[in-house]
């Protein structure tokens, strides 16, 4: 399936839920199965998820993601959670917490400009694991830039607790902050 030039706004909202680490519901654009293109798509004001990447062979290319969990609810503008899944060439922005959360093995994060995140959270990264084996996921030319908390830690690409089999090289970081 193509997703291609939609203009998806505010796609999702709560009633509040578990806010201390997810909403306890399903928010977003969920893409699972194989072989499925978002592309060329503006994604904005969501409470909880952007898009939420699982399943095998996924893409979202060229899109401008801005505007999500504002809520603060460690859900992303994009949730990587498959298997060799891309996300490529996007513009994400604007996030409560973390902008791109990565979860699923093997994946590919390249040619991003990613920023403004950490609006209403802290302890956070613009690129975020934690305690995962990416099993190979790259991250790689990225821009990595202004994270926006002003209560602690905001790192650039964060990879937390343990994670593990991450190739990560040649991203640019900029504006980020130490606890």
């Amino acid at each position: 399936c193509l997703i291609q030039g939609v203009q998806a706004r505010y796609i999702a909202h709560t009633q509040g839920g578990q806010t201390t680490h997810g909403l306890g519901e399903d928010t977003g654009i969920r893409i699972s199965g194989r072989g499925n293109t978002i592309r060329e798509c503006e994604i904005a004001f969501s409470a909880g998820e952007g898009v939420f990447l699982a399943g095998e062979n996924n893409a979202v290319v060229n899109c401008w993601i801005h505007d999500i969990d504002y809520m603060g609810c460690y859900a992303s503008p994009v949730t990587m959670a498959g298997t060799h899944d891309l996300l490529s060439h996007n513009t994400i922005s604007d996030a409560g917490r973390d902008c791109v959360k990565v979860g699923g093995i093997d994946d590919r994060i390249e040619y991003n400009d990613i920023s403004r995140a950490g609006r209403i959270c802290n302890d956070l990264g613009l690129i975020y694991a934690a305690g995962h084996d990416g099993e190979n996921t790259e991250i790689a030319y990225n821009w990595v830039h202004d994270v926006q908390t002003h209560h602690g830690m905001g790192m650039g690409i964060y990879l937390d607790n343990f994670c593990r089999n991450y190739l990560v090289y040649h991203n640019v970081v900029w504006g980020v902050q130490k606890g």
